[in-house]
This record gives C-alpha cells, sequence and structure tokens, in this order.
C-alpha cells in the first residue's frame, strides 16, 4: 500500500526499504507507532494471525486503498508505438551487418 501511495505522490519508482517508504508515506504519530510496534513483533517471531486487526492499521489499509482505486481511475497514459524506431533500428542493423541499404 505504501508504495502504491509513493508512486500516486512522486510519480516514480518506489524505494524497496519499507522504513523509507514509512518514514516518507506515514506522519509521525499514533498510526506510525503502531506499525513500528508490529514490525518489531513480526522481526522478533511473534505469530500474529491468530490476533484481532489491529484497527487503526486497517482503517488506514482501507482508506487508502479507496482513494488509491479512485487514483487509479483517474490516471491516463499514452504508449507511443514503437514500430517506426523498430523498423529503423533493424534496417540501421542489416546496413551495418550486410551493406543493405532497405
Amino acid at each position: 500500500m505504501l508504495a502504491a501511495k509513493w508512486i500516486a505522490l512522486y510519480n516514480e519508482f518506489p524505494p524497496n526499504e519499507f522504513h523509507t517508504l514509512l518514514g516518507r508515506i506515514v506522519p509521525d504519530g499514533p498510526l506510525k507507532i503502531e506499525i513500528k510496534t508490529l514490525l518489531k513483533r513480526k522481526s522478533v517471531g511473534d505469530e500474529l494471525d491468530l490476533e484481532p486487526k489491529i484497527s487503526m492499521i486497517n482503517t488506514f489499509l482501507t482508506e487508502e486503498l479507496i482513494m488509491l482505486e479512485a487514483y487509479a481511475k483517474s490516471v491516463s497514459f499514452h504508449i507511443p508505438d514503437p514500430t517506426p524506431q523498430l523498423d529503423q533500428l533493424f534496417r540501421n542493423t542489416l546496413k551495418e551487418v550486410w551493406g543493405f541499404s532497405k
């Protein structure tokens, strides 16, 4: 979720490091404290699959999902047709290797 939000905010590939994402995306406060606590527990091997959801984190994820779905629907992009450039590359390669001009 944090990586998707990074893309929406910065329009670039997100960093791989979770702590970088957390530091830049989630503001200081109770949510960040809950996430860091959860990370510490998971890093020492606590099994959390039988516990109830952490409501603050769950609410954050639900709200972010709604916002990111809306963002994804609003994004428009155009992928140019690469055929002319590939055709020219092929012709240049033939010319270089075989001496063909067309």
